[in-house]
């Protein structure tokens, strides 16, 4: 991953709230390792299958990490309003 955007309430402090990008860097986006979404395997084939094991049977009854799923809709209504 690259870049990705997300409007999760989780960074109050930055003046787009809660609109913002998390860039390269991260070992995995924190957040979906806080609520148990997602696990960091390292490159190890054993590892990668004991990971994909792990998740496909893991009960998903975590909270969405990343919002609601309309921050690039929002994204737009910003940008463009802006333009105007």
């Amino acid at each position: 991953m690259q870049m990705r955007y997300d409007n999760a309430t989780h960074h109050p402090e930055i003046a787009s709230y809660p609109h913002h990008k998390h860039v390269k860097g991260e070992k995995v986006p924190k957040q979906s390792e806080e609520v148990g979404s997602n696990v960091l395997t390292g490159v190890s084939q054993n590892k990668i299958l004991e990971g994909v094991n792990f998740m496909l049977t893991k009960e998903r009854n975590w909270k969405n990490a990343f919002g609601d799923g309309t921050s690039g809709k929002e994204i737009i209504k910003i940008v463009t309003n802006e333009a105007q």
